[in-house]
């Protein structure tokens, strides 16, 4: 599946490392959302995109919840 710029993400659930139900037609209740997928959490180059992403976050706006998601 493709997605442009401004495209409706299809809406899934899933859980939290902290074990917590995490729906993304919920999360787009209080503000836009920002998914960054990555292959794996310990890699040098994801933490460090992940780190810039974190840098940046004042960038997104104050109600826009930037969920990470991983495959590990």
């Amino acid at each position: 599946m493709s997605l442009s710029v401004g495209d409706r993400a299809p809406d899934f659930s899933l859980f939290t490392d902290e074990k917590e139900a995490f729906t993304l037609s919920e999360a787009v209740k209080t503000g836009p959302v920002v998914l960054l997928f990555f292959p794996a959490a310990f890699t040098g180059v994801c933490t460090t995109e992940v780190n810039e992403v974190s840098n940046d976050l004042g960038a997104y706006g104050d109600s826009t919840t930037v969920v990470g998601i991983s495959t590990d």
